[in-house]
């Protein structure tokens, strides 16, 4: 998969200023959103800090606390739904709501499945389907945000290593975007799935309950100014004081290891 070309791609100073209700401190009465957690605006926060434009979310472990296999038998998707991490649901309607940020989906589970044998798309939902049905029952009002959901499994498409974790998902999201690697973070409960060379940023989902916003900790501050395409970690100290220090972000290089840290206090 072709990467990108250069004049597809745009950074912060080409866009209209980032704009976000929850940032400037508006945060009760959004229409679907209710009342926001603290940490849910110091979320928001940390983002926009970091010069983030496209949010992708993996979906097992991440979005929902289930995990769907090879796809699931369509009696048992109610279940799956039934586990939709909350933060995760309020996470996409903050970032839904704040202007100039997009979603996506990146999971491994493949609309391929579908021609296993014993499954169908009658009796089976996988894949993009099955991330739709549940942003559809949770929070309807984000699926504008989530204009790519990308379903694939390397090892049904020939297991190339250039398609290695989510290499390929999030190259086909930031060619759709039209943005730069480093200006992209992908959030997903798998470190391998973390690793790679393009310059993108992840956040490892550390319980196997889906996405908590303990998930995000502070690090220790960045060089100032880090270039668009930098592979540093980009990350703001004064998001989250006194949150206990720690590295989540893993740094986009080649074999990195992804650190866990302690949670943030409510």
């Amino acid at each position: 998969q072709e990467r990108p070309s250069a004049d597809t791609r745009h950074t912060l100073a080409g866009r209209a200023p980032i704009e976000s209700r929850f940032a400037r401190g508006a945060m009760a009465g959004a229409e679907g959103s209710g009342s926001v957690d603290g940490r849910c605006q110091r979320f928001v926060a940390w983002i926009l800090a970091q010069g983030v434009e496209v949010v992708v979310w993996d979906m097992d472990q991440t979005m929902s606390e289930g995990h769907c296999g090879d796809g699931l038998l369509k009696e048992d998707v109610d279940g799956y739904i039934a586990k939709t991490s909350a933060d995760f649901v309020e996470a996409a309607i903050a970032l839904h709501q704040t202007k100039g940020l997009r979603q996506a989906v990146a999971t491994g589970s493949d609309p391929a499945e579908y021609d296993l044998p014993e499954h169908s798309r009658e009796t089976h939902l996988c894949g993009p389907d099955l991330a739709r049905a549940l942003l559809q029952a949770r929070c309807p009002e984000v699926l504008p945000s989530f204009e790519i959901m990308i379903g694939f499994d390397g090892r049904l498409h020939g297991n190339r290593p250039e398609d290695r974790g989510k290499r390929h998902h999030m190259r086909l999201i930031a060619e759709h975007y039209g943005v730069p690697f480093g200006r992209m973070l992908l959030i997903d409960d798998a470190p391998s799935n973390l690793t790679n060379e393009d310059g993108w940023r992840g956040i490892l989902v550390s319980e196997a309950v889906g996405f908590r916003f303990e998930d995000c900790v502070e690090a220790p501050p960045p060089p100032p100014a880090p270039a668009p395409e930098s592979t540093e970690p980009l990350l703001d100290s004064e998001v989250f004081p006194g949150a206990p220090p720690a590295a989540a972000w893993l740094p986009a290089a080649p074999g990195a290891t992804v650190p866990l840290g302690p949670a943030l206090e409510p």
